[in-house]
Order: C-alpha cells, then structure tokens, then sequence
C-alpha cells in the first residue's frame, strides 16, 4: 500500500516511512495500492524513488522471510544479491520505472561467500516480470529454485525414450554434473573457512 493526498496538484504517491506524509492533512490521506495509484496518473516522489528507501521499508519482512526460507542476502551499491542453495541473483531498482527488476546468475555458485556476488555476470530473468516489491522476487527464487533443485534430484527418473525425452534428459544431466561440481566447491570453500559466511 501507498499513501496519497486526495488534493495534490504534482500527484505524487508516498511510501508508509516517507517523511512527507507528515506534512499531509489527516483528511486528504488516502491508502491505495501502487499499482492503482500508477493507474490514477500518480509517480513516486523523489524521496521515496530510490532502491535503499524502498529497501529500509522492506527491511524487517526480508530478514524475516530469508531466515524462514534458507536464503541469504546482502545490500550493496544499491543492489540486492540474493543466494540459495543452487544459484545467486540480483536485484535493481529501476527509478524511471518505479519498479525492481530481477537477474539472474549465470552459473550455479562455487562459494558460500556472498559477499563475492557483485563481480559475477548476471542476465535478465525474462519471465519475472516488474515488481513492485522486493518480496515478491523473493517468493519467485525460492519457488524457482525448489523447482530446479528438484529436477536436479529425479533427473534419472525423467523419460527417456523419444528423441526430444533424451535430448532434455541429457540437458538436465549435463546441469546436474554442474550442480554436483559446484557443490563440492562450496563444501571445500566451508571447510576453509570453518563456517558458512553469509555476510
């Protein structure tokens, strides 16, 4: 939800911590949600149209949905690294948009060192569309990677007797030798250090 006056001139909508809105008269206050707001003509203030507020705002829900949900993250040059226990992602925030965008790692990590995450090549993940929040992208790695996790697991147990069957068999296979190789070097990169580092 965002916070709007019912009589601004420059229709600009406000995040719930934004300082502005205790300039607002409590009668023209009105909640709505991002996306109505957008529909209604109203933008972002400046304030609020940055990744490290929209990322304070979010804050306590995503210690909270991390630590549920065997994820890590790390805050940096005003982008988010997330990791799982098979890949590492990013999120931006697009001002011009108002909105995230999520990319992807292009190679199943080595390390459990996330702090190492910002000099790894990302792609776009196409079919994550804009967010508004940071939530959201959360709830799509972890679905994602459950997904790939799990075929990874019952890739022997994938058919095999067409043509195209063998050919996604052996797709899978080939990212499944990946997955067992990364693996091994996060386990040696732990016994390094004697500890999993998340930070």
């Amino acid at each position: 939800m965002v916070v709007l006056s019912k009589k601004s001139k420059n229709k600009k909508y406000h995040m719930k911590d934004c300082r502005f809105i205790k300039l607002m008269a409590p009668s023209n206050i009105k909640e709505v949600g991002e996306k109505e707001a957008k529909r209604k003509g109203y933008c972002a203030c400046d304030f609020c149209n940055n990744m490290k507020f929209r990322f304070e705002s979010e804050k306590s829900n995503i210690d909270d949905y991390v630590s549920k949900n065997n994820l890590a993250y790390r805050f940096e040059n005003n982008s988010i690294y997330v990791q799982s226990n098979i890949a590492f992602w990013r999120i931006e925030y697009i001002e011009k948009w108002e909105s995230f965008l999520l990319y992807h790692g292009n190679r199943i990590p080595e390390s459990k060192e996330i702090k190492l995450y910002p000099k790894q090549c990302y792609h776009a993940q196409k079919d994550a569309k804009p967010s508004y929040t940071i939530i959201r992208y959360l709830n799509y790695i972890r679905k994602h990677d459950d997904f790939r996790s799990n075929q990874i697991i019952n890739v022997e147990n994938m058919p095999k007797k067409t043509k195209k069957e063998r050919a996604k068999y052996n797709k899978m296979k080939k990212k499944e030798r990946i997955y067992n190789v990364a693996r091994v070097c996060q386990i040696l990169s732990v016994m390094k250090d004697g500890k999993f580092n998340y930070e």
